[in-house]
């Protein structure tokens, strides 16, 4: 995702937390810190 404020980093996480499928962190520093969503499920 684009660069984003600490808050709005915080909802992304926050809210893809109950996907149990979904992983996402935070990279970069300063002004240039995004969240990287990642699926880390297996294909059924």
């Amino acid at each position: 995702m684009d660069p984003m404020p600490p808050y709005e980093r915080m909802i992304v996480h926050t809210i893809l937390a109950e996907q149990v499928d979904i992983k996402t962190e935070s990279i970069g520093d300063g002004k240039t810190r995004r969240v990287v969503v990642r699926f880390v499920g297996g294909i059924e």
